[in-house]
């Protein structure tokens, strides 16, 4: 990481509403806003309908801590984003869909394929963030946006750039989580005891065992230890 200075523009002064972040001397736009404030983006952000990358981002509803965050691309955001506007039901709804942040360039030489490598790095990119989980159905090949080594540099620095304004924005899908999982998956050996370890960031491992499936749970936060009564010899005092 390197030192950034980032511009962010309130359109209705709202911290919270429509937001254009840029970093200084790049030409690299992130707009940010709520799903229900895509025709007021468009209407006042034409550039837009151009090439460029986009990120659908929500809240898993049968798990409220877990995030969500569908990753894309369009030689045209604004009219793809009105697709899946409508498309709540048909066959890719993305009912989990509250904001939205879209990465564009303010010059037109982004293409295409330009916006199909980016997609591809950013979605390699998620994976090192459990908190985080990418619905994409179809994941990018290797050889997604194949480009010249000028052209891959150049939009390296796109990537690099687009994890730092999403950040500034207030999403942490591209921070990378370092250190041992939290919640291990539950392994139970041939007489149906867990036996699996319970880590913690000071680098303990607690074993736990339990007699069946259903009482193999796991604490990932804390342990709670029985309170165990001290039991000292009582002193008899002689009588005079």
């Amino acid at each position: 990481m390197k030192p950034r200075s980032i511009n962010i523009f309130l359109l209705d002064g709202d911290p919270n509403g429509i937001r254009v972040a840029q970093i200084s001397m790049s030409t690299i736009q992130a707009i940010a806003f709520r799903r229900n404030q895509l025709r007021r983006v468009r209407e006042a952000f034409p550039e837009i309908e151009r090439p460029g990358v986009y990120l659908l981002i929500g809240t898993d509803e049968n798990e409220s801590d877990l995030l969500i965050a569908y990753i894309g691309e369009s030689e045209g955001i604004g009219a793809r984003l009105y697709t899946h506007n409508s498309n709540d039901a048909g066959r890719d709804p993305k009912g989990f869909w509250t904001d939205t942040v879209v990465l564009i360039s303010k010059d037109e030489n982004l293409t295409k394929s330009h916006a199909r490598y980016v997609e591809a790095c950013l979605i390699r990119a998620v994976g090192g963030n459990p908190r985080w989980l990418v619905p994409n159905s179809k994941r990018p090949s290797e050889d997604a946006g194949k480009l010249p080594l000028p052209d891959r540099a150049a939009m390296e620095e796109f990537v690099d750039q687009t994890k730092t304004l999403v950040g500034a924005l207030g999403w942490d899908l591209f921070r990378e989580m370092r250190g041992r999982p939290a919640e291990p998956t539950e392994q139970l050996n041939a007489a149906g005891v867990d036996s699996s370890p319970v880590f913690f960031s000071g680098g303990r491992a607690l074993m736990r065992k339990c007699r069946s499936r259903s009482q193999a749970t796991l604490w990932s936060r804390r342990v709670r230890r029985p309170a165990r009564a001290l039991r000292r010899p009582s002193r008899r005092v002689p009588l005079l």
